[in-house]
């Protein structure tokens, strides 16, 4: 199933992207607005693209399929996640990215509810060069 992302229908200083899912074989769609407004006479489409299935891990990462543990971005949890994960232990910075759980800006710290969100996902993997073992989440 492709994703389209269609830019426009409004002011082009405005954020009034629109995005469908499309399949091709049935012509069946889902829609759905992530902008402002829904429509502004007198401006027109600035864009369509169709993304489609990331092929490589960077278009994972790009398309917003990247699991949030994989600190690294490689499209596997594994050791290299691990070691950037406790270099943040005890961390209390707003916006860490080992701050799994959000606790930190609310005066927590990279602890052992993060650890548990990051076991829960050991190896996982969703390298799109590496299907099967690695499970597709787009």
């Amino acid at each position: 199933m492709d994703r389209i992302k269609i830019s426009g229908f409004g002011d082009p200083q405005r954020d009034n992207n629109f995005y469908y899912l499309a399949n091709p074989n049935t012509g069946a769609t889902i829609g759905g607005h992530g902008g402002i407004n829904s429509y502004c006479p007198g401006y027109g489409i600035h864009a369509i693209d169709i993304l489609g299935n990331p092929a490589t891990c960077d278009e994972v990462w790009q398309q917003g399929y990247g699991l949030a543990v994989d600190l690294d971005q490689n499209c596997r949890v594994y050791w290299s996640d691990f070691s950037i994960f406790a270099s943040q232990w005890l961390a209390t910075d707003c916006g860490n990215p080992a701050d799994f759980d959000n606790s930190c800006c609310s005066g927590g710290k990279v602890d052992w509810g993060d650890f548990s969100i990051f076991a829960g996902t050991w190896l996982d993997c969703n390298d799109p060069e590496n299907i099967p073992p690695c499970i597709a989440n787009w």
